[in-house]
């Protein structure tokens, strides 16, 4: 099992925030993916679980105001 986080890019500064990060059946890594959304861009990747743990972790150490908005609400901004 592999962990896919999905980060949202601020128009303004450029800084990631966590959105959401859900383990997936996935067997291999697949390249970082870009969505756009109106003004959003989100970035989503497929890493190892402690990978992603790492990643969350960092990014709120490094920007106190991690936005979480459920996984689920960003799948279905993309088959939107």
């Amino acid at each position: 099992m592999l962990t896919e986080v999905t980060f949202a890019m601020d128009s303004n500064s450029g800084a990631p925030s966590v959105v959401g990060a859900m383990l997936v059946p996935h067997a291999h890594r697949y390249a970082p993916r870009w969505v756009e959304r109106g003004d959003r861009t989100y970035v989503i990747v497929t890493v190892s679980p402690a990978v992603a743990e790492g990643l969350v972790a960092r990014l709120t150490r490094l920007h106190r105001s991690v936005r979480c908005i459920g996984q689920q609400d960003v799948v279905a901004e993309q088959a939107g």
